[in-house]
C-alpha cells in the first residue's frame, strides 16, 4: 500500500498492475465517504505515463482525477483529500484531447517495426509516483508475452511499435 508517497515514502517505488486497480472506490478523506469509482485510465502516449483517470461519481456524471491527488492508492480503493480535487474532464484541454481521440492502452494492437502483429495489450505495470508505465502485458490467442517499455519505438491512438523480436532484450515469452 502506498500512503501519500509524496511525503511519508520519498524514495520508495510501488508499482501497480493496471487489472488491478480499475473499478476501485474513491474515497475522500474531508468528506469521509465513496465519491466515485475508478473507470478508465488516461495516458499521455507521447511519454507513456499515466495523467490520471476518470472517476464515475454517479450515473450521469464522470470527473478526472489527476495522478498528483491521490493521497493512497491500494488494492482496496482510492483516497483523495476532498471532491474538490476532482475536475469535468472538459475543463483540461490534455483531457479532452485523449477523451475526443479515443486512446484507449487495453486492447491496442502491437507490431513490431517489420510491421509482424505480436498481439493486444491486456494489461500493464506503472510507477504509483510518477505514473511511468514499465511493462506491457501482451496477448495473441493462447501466447503471452510482456514487454518493457524500453522495447517500445512509438505509440499512436491506433498501434503500438516495438523493436523486432531478435533486437528485444527483455521481452519474455510466457506459454
Amino acid at each position: 500500500m502506498f500512503q501519500n508517497t509524496r511525503s511519508n515514502l520519498i524514495g520508495v517505488m510501488t508499482y501497480f498492475l493496471y487489472s488491478n486497480i480499475k473499478n476501485l472506490p474513491v474515497a475522500s478523506l474531508a468528506e469521509s465517504q465513496k465519491v466515485g469509482r475508478l473507470t478508465k485510465v488516461l495516458v499521455d502516449l507521447d511519454r507513456l505515463e499515466i495523467i490520471g483517470f476518470l472517476i464515475r461519481e454517479n450515473f450521469f456524471s464522470i470527473k478526472f482525477l489527476s495522478l498528483a491527488e491521490i493521497t493512497e492508492l491500494d488494492k482496496r480503493g482510492v483516497v483523495i483529500e476532498s471532491k474538490e480535487k476532482l475536475a469535468r474532464p472538459d475543463e483540461i484541454v490534455r483531457v479532452q484531447h485523449i477523451i475526443k481521440n479515443g486512446i484507449e492502452l487495453i486492447s491496442l494492437p502491437v507490431k513490431t517495426q517489420n510491421n509482424k502483429f505480436i498481439g493486444r495489450i491486456t494489461d500493464f505495470v506503472f510507477e504509483s509516483e510518477s505514473g511511468k508505465i514499465l511493462k506491457f502485458y501482451l496477448q495473441f490467442f493462447l501466447h503471452s508475452r510482456i514487454i518493457s517499455r524500453a522495447n517500445v519505438i512509438r505509440t499512436t491512438p491506433q498501434k503500438m511499435v516495438v523493436e523486432n523480436d531478435s533486437a528485444m532484450v527483455g521481452a519474455s515469452q510466457l506459454v
